[in-house]
């Protein structure tokens, strides 16, 4: 079993909150990885809480799609597994670029705002080597695009796409060479949407969300062990 690493007590109010903020960390980290075993007593003695606040952090991390619940064995980090990855790959690559597209095509004002502003952020938090908040944002730059398209259907899609987006990411980071690399591929997509033409922003952008599918798939059908322990 893979031990949680607690960076010390919590002693302020949002308990639940912080402690599926510290696991979320680990497990996007890779710190915790795919089926590995998160115990609750563990977890709450050495974060020095009851197991309450322990028990709904999993809950909103079973929520968010970042672990699982197995009869008798208790709550695991969800895996996800080479067809469900090549589903996601080719979905997105579908469908982000027709969510680009009707972004693109309101043209209302100031709609690169929320964009400039996510690099930004993303930048900063390259610039501090903050793996953790670098997720964040780059979760909601692509957010994004389906949230400002003004389709109710495509921002409900990206409801379904999130957690995988989160998953993959989670397998493809070990591949990006820097963090630095991250707000680089991020702001040429933003310059493709805003310098055009429609059909080169979408090229930009199905591009970008197949960048890692090859090695992604080859990681996922290569044999594992699953880091677990039936102990406690």
């Amino acid at each position: 079993m893979i031990k949680v690493s607690s960076s010390g007590p919590i002693a302020f109010a949002g308990l639940s909150q912080e402690v599926a903020r510290r696991l979320r960390e680990q497990i996007l980290s890779g710190q915790l990885g795919d089926g590995a075993r998160i115990v609750e007593r563990d977890v709450a003695q050495d974060m020095g809480l009851s197991r309450g606040p322990i028990r709904d952090a999993l809950r909103q991390l079973e929520h968010e799609g970042l672990i699982t619940w197995l009869p008798r064995r208790g709550a695991r980090v969800a895996s996800i597994t080479r067809d469900d990855a090549e589903e996601f790959f080719a979905l997105r690559a579908a469908v982000e670029p027709v969510a680009a597209e009707f972004f693109l095509k309101r043209k209302a004002p100031d709609m690169f705002v929320p964009f400039d502003d996510c690099l930004e952020r993303l930048q900063r938090a390259a610039d501090a080597e903050d793996w953790p908040e670098a997720t964040r944002v780059h979760m909601e730059f692509h957010s994004l695009v389906y949230t400002l398209c003004g389709r109710r259907r495509l921002e409900r899609v990206w409801e379904s796409l999130s957690v995988p987006v989160l998953q993959t990411f989670r397998l493809h980071r070990p591949l990006v060479d820097t963090i630095g690399d991250l707000p680089r591929m991020h702001a040429l997509i933003l310059d493709a949407m805003k310098q055009g033409p429609l059909a080169t922003a979408k090229k930009v952008v199905r591009q970008h969300a197949l960048e890692y599918e090859d090695d992604v798939l080859k990681a996922l059908s290569a044999p594992f062990a699953l880091q677990e322990s039936d102990a406690g």
